[in-house]
């Protein structure tokens, strides 16, 4: 819909400057995940920002010594807890908005099957062009002003993606979780059972030299 928009009503043209260039990662709120958030820092590190919002508390500890401005912001750890989050992320990324006229958002997080690093901009929005392009004949009939149109078009968008993105990255996170659980249970299960077989053998081992005793016994009696 927003790309049948665009054919008729383009964007409008912004003045030529210095974009501002603002990374969203989705971090891990709680440990015992594995290298979750390693593998965000290093996707980052590939890049160059300005600001960082780091959603997840263990994550933005990991940012604590960030050389550009890092916002740390407390991330979800069940999904009745998104909504919340995004309620106190929408500030956050209107308050750069304030801070900047032009700003570039990037979104990295966990794709929940794979659990590769995703890099998706989300604004400016709608700059990706889409992959089957169709053309129109008729505009779209609206009973908005295409500039208002396009602002509350651009919210809808972001309340979408948004939920979509945080849902997909802690169904990520907790899906390494439970594999880093298993893992360290079958260690676990591994390390008993050689402690086990130690065991044994020590025991083993004493019922020799308790049997040895008792023959040296037996013979010194006779």
């Amino acid at each position: 819909m927003a790309y049948d928009f665009l054919d008729f009503h383009p964007w409008p043209e912004f003045s030529q400057g210095k974009m501002a260039r603002v990374a969203l990662l989705i971090g891990s709120e709680r440990g015992f995940c594995g290298d979750f958030n390693e593998t965000l820092l290093a996707e980052l590190a590939s890049t160059e920002q300005d600001e960082i919002i780091a959603v997840g508390r263990k994550l933005g500890q990991r940012l604590e010594n960030c050389p550009c401005k890092a916002i740390p912001l407390g991330g979800p750890n069940v999904a009745e807890d998104i909504p919340e989050t995004l309620n106190r992320l929408i500030p956050v990324i209107a308050e750069i908005q304030r801070r900047h006229a032009r700003f570039e958002l990037t979104v990295l997080h966990h794709h929940w099957e794979t659990n590769a690093v995703l890099r998706r901009q989300l604004l400016p929005p709608f700059r990706q062009g889409r992959k089957n392009r169709k053309e129109h004949r008729c505009p779209p009939v609206l009973n908005l002003r295409p500039e208002m149109f396009l602002l509350e078009l651009v919210d809808h968008y972001l309340f979408v993606v948004l939920h979509e993105i945080f849902y997909t990255s802690l169904m990520a996170e907790n899906r390494q979780r439970l594999q880093h659980m298993e893992g360290a249970v079958q260690h676990l299960d591994e390390r008993c059972e050689r402690l086990r077989r130690k065991a044994q053998t020590f025991r083993r081992e004493e019922i020799t030299e308790e049997i040895e005793v008792i023959l040296l016994t037996a013979e010194s009696l006779y």
